[in-house]
């Protein structure tokens, strides 16, 4: 976590990008990044890219985040 503010009832989460994905051997394709806790397993957010994405082999995925606005915000 890089941040976390509770302001007026508003609960804002910023998140620093995640270390980002390298292709390998024959690369991968994904549609969603999935945000999860890893200390239940349970899957909390998810980006939707719209359609599959091809990482060839070298190549790098970086899920980047919204500094400013946060990942989420709840009221």
């Amino acid at each position: 976590v890089s941040s976390a503010t509770q302001s007026g009832g508003t609960y804002k989460l910023v998140l620093a990008d995640p270390t980002a994905w390298t292709g390998s051997g024959g690369g991968f394709t994904f549609q969603y990044a999935i945000m999860t806790d890893t200390t239940t397993g349970t899957n909390v957010a998810y980006w939707d890219y719209g359609s599959s994405q091809a990482v060839a082999s070298g190549e790098t995925v970086t899920v980047d985040l919204d500094a400013s606005a946060g990942v989420f915000t709840a009221t």
